[in-house]
């Protein structure tokens, strides 16, 4: 799907405003998944199973179907199951009332005396699942509810608004999968998680209700490829708008010059605009990170909050010493190079580098050489050591600088509306989980296109 054909699957009137009719105009997470969607995340995973466990693998999936009474990862399997494999299965995520929070599942159903079969044999398996009885709808309902610190769970009634089932047709998009992301639903449903006290909402909902909006994302899965196309809504005329809509190539290196690299980050956007979003709600870490309480739906919440970290972090830096202002102020594209991954820091190799302003580069070039005791370039001890290049500043990682400097740019100059590029390799995964390493490569684009930032993204099988 090309990126035209995203922008219209996601906009009012297309996927975006069906996933919302979904049942879910309360939640702040939906997503939609078809009986394909379901089949290729099962392949996608076992394509990550290392090939001496795949047959325990594929033992654990025949088993699943076995207990159910047919495979809920192929169309035959969903007519054996009572289900429809023509339409979609609509979760909605993260709902609330004052004592409640809970996931709710809407199940297409083709045959309601085999679905009713299905769910005695799915609540052996599952008791805290609750099951809805499949009616005339054409639709079944499966809840997982948990209490609040508000109150008790109760039967979850309260939480969940009938779906009329014409709108699950419309659910059958171009592609099998699809999640949709409120900002502002989510932070009512952290605040309602948290009780009452609507002071604890203050950081959630700052951050959550400006500069981003709504963030919708279509999902494929072919041969063991996974293919995500997402549009992210950003409020006009906002820092984070201005920023977007400027960027900046000074001719440094791009993932193509770097096929062999474990990682390569590339950033086109001066970051100071971002200085004027609020700091009130972020710590005083460096880098900033949301003021709230850690659990639950925290890591999502630092995700949707970047834009601040970033801002918050060079208006504390500014506040602390004004003499950091002109430097940040003269902050250009940047771009990380980690060509080796080795066991510790002083076996991996890897680069850092910023272009500047000529006043950024003479102020940063001063406080480098009162740091290091000699100029940029000149140091060459130290496992961090300091390099330049025109009015370009970066860092290595002991003497992987003068492998760094001979990257010389042969890729094309990028789109002017290119934000943000990055290939991860799999060890590079690995250091966000060592499971990560079995997911594959990673392949990131984000383009502005004047209203909203449009991600393209390929996890590739290692």
């Amino acid at each position: 799907m090309n990126g035209l054909l995203v922008v219209a699957a996601l906009a009012r009137g297309g996927l975006m405003a069906e996933l919302e009719e979904a049942g879910a105009a309360e939640a702040p997470i939906v997503v939609r998944i078809d009986v394909e969607g379901a089949r290729g995340l099962v392949d996608l995973v076992r394509s990550r199973v290392p090939s001496f466990l795949r047959g325990g693998f594929d033992d654990q999936v025949a088993s699943i179907g076995a207990s159910l009474g047919g495979d809920p990862f192929t169309p035959d399997g969903w007519k054996q199951l009572g289900l429809d494999p023509k339409r979609s299965v609509v979760i909605a995520i993260g709902r609330s009332n004052a004592s409640m929070a809970g996931i709710r599942a809407v199940v297409p159903v083709a045959d309601p005396a085999r679905a009713a079969q299905t769910i005695v044999r799915a609540q052996a398996l599952a008791p805290a699942l609750r099951f809805g009885a499949p009616g005339r709808g054409k639709t079944l309902t499966i809840d997982l509810v948990a209490p609040t610190d508000a109150g008790d769970a109760g039967d979850g009634s309260a939480l969940f608004t009938p779906v009329p089932p014409k709108k699950l047709d419309a659910l059958l998009g171009p592609e099998p999968i699809a999640i949709l992301i409120k900002p502002q639903r989510l932070a009512e449903t952290m605040q309602r998680l948290r009780g009452r006290d609507p002071t604890e909402l203050a950081p959630v909902a700052g951050i959550l209700g400006f500069p981003l909006g709504d963030l919708a994302a279509t999902i494929s899965i072919r041969n063991a490829i996974l293919t995500v196309h997402a549009r992210w809504e950003v409020a006009p005329k906002s820092a984070l708008s201005r920023a977007l809509a400027t960027t900046i190539d000074s001719g440094l290196p791009r993932p193509a010059d770097t096929p062999d690299a474990a990682l390569h980050v590339h950033s086109y956007v001066a970051p100071r605009e971002l200085a004027a979003l609020d700091p009130t709600h972020m710590t005083f870490d460096l880098p900033s990170s949301p003021y709230f309480p850690a659990g639950g739906l925290y890591p999502l919440l630092q995700i949707m909050a970047w834009p601040y970290s970033i801002g918050a972090t060079i208006a504390h830096v500014n506040s602390a010493d004004a003499r950091a202002k002109p430097i940040f102020d003269g902050l250009r594209d940047a771009v990380l190079v980690v060509q080796t991954i080795g066991d510790d820091l002083d076996h991996t190799s890897a680069a850092f580098e910023i272009a500047l302003d000529r006043t950024a580069f003479d102020e940063l070039r001063v406080l480098i050489t009162k740091v290091w005791g000699a100029a940029p370039g000149l140091v060459d001890h130290g496992r961090i050591r300091p390099f330049a290049r025109g009015t370009s500043l970066g860092v290595a990682i002991q003497d992987s600088g003068p492998a760094y400097l001979a990257i010389v740019r042969h890729a094309p100059a990028p789109p002017k509306d290119l934000v943000f590029e990055a290939h991860a390799a799999p060890a590079a995964l690995a250091l966000l989980s060592p499971l990560a390493v079995f997911a594959g490569a990673l392949d990131l684009s984000a383009r502005w296109d004047g209203h909203a930032i449009a991600i393209d993204a390929t996890l590739s099988p290692p």
